[in-house]
């Protein structure tokens, strides 16, 4: 398997190629803005470096959100269009598992808290065991961060210390303090996302998805559609 993998949903992108050898290139830029002309020069950019030309590669893997609405959408159409028009294997996960993915094996549970603007949170738990992907104590959701925070501390309860990471983290800390929750921040990732995502899929940490049945995952209406029902 050469897989290109692909990560746009925060504002700290990341693309990845692991080639059949076993070896993984990644890269991280900025991901904001006009993401699309950035992603796809991101991407011509690793394959040259890593001596990997587009006929090599067989598999792409992308995730699917919560994140970036923007770029959500520059992920996925991206991911299609190669899965589509080159007949690429396609492989899809959700951003906050690929998050806790990156974080080094063998350690205690991470909590991964993204910031979803309007005063809320993405959050969800893993388990991360030194090996396979990570297992999933609390599903995604949309909260609120002292929400987040109570099914965090309840599902760790008061003794068991756990990493946390993200853009979100800082908006929890105070209510896990509150809740005597034994949270510590994450050590430096062990990896970019987008090369987590590549080990998720050799490991059978993420499914393929016909790509005609790609969807994103947000979580919560845009500003967009909000507005919309509003005016309904």
């Amino acid at each position: 398997m050469t897989c290109l993998a692909l990560h746009v949903t925060e504002a700290q992108g990341s693309v990845a190629v692991g080639r059949r050898d076993g070896t993984v290139w990644a890269s991280e830029f900025a991901a904001q803005g006009d993401k699309a002309p950035i992603l796809l020069q991101q991407i011509e950019r690793l394959l040259a470096r890593a001596e990997v030309a587009l006929e090599n590669i067989d598999t792409i893997a992308v995730t699917t959100g919560p994140g970036s609405f923007t770029g959500i959408r520059i992920g996925l159409a991206t991911a299609q269009g190669l899965a589509l028009g080159r007949g690429w294997r396609l492989f899809a996960c959700d951003s906050l598992k690929a998050v806790a993915a990156a974080q080094q094996a063998g350690g205690p549970p991470v909590a991964v808290v993204l910031d979803a603007r309007r005063d809320e949170v993405y959050a969800a738990l893993y388990d991360r065991t030194s090996k396979g992907p990570p297992r999933e104590r609390i599903a995604p959701q949309c909260a609120s961060p002292a929400a987040a925070a109570v099914a965090i501390a309840a599902a760790c309860g008061p003794r068991e210390s756990f990493w946390i990471v993200g853009s979100g983290a800082a908006l929890v800390v105070p209510a896990l303090v509150a809740a005597g929750a034994a949270a510590n921040p994450a050590p430096a990732a062990a990896r970019t996302v987008a090369a987590a995502l590549i080990d998720l899929v050799r490991d059978g940490g993420c499914g393929p998805v016909a790509a005609a049945d790609l969807e994103p995952i947000y979580l919560r209406l845009s500003d967009a559609e909000s507005k919309r029902g509003l005016r309904a």
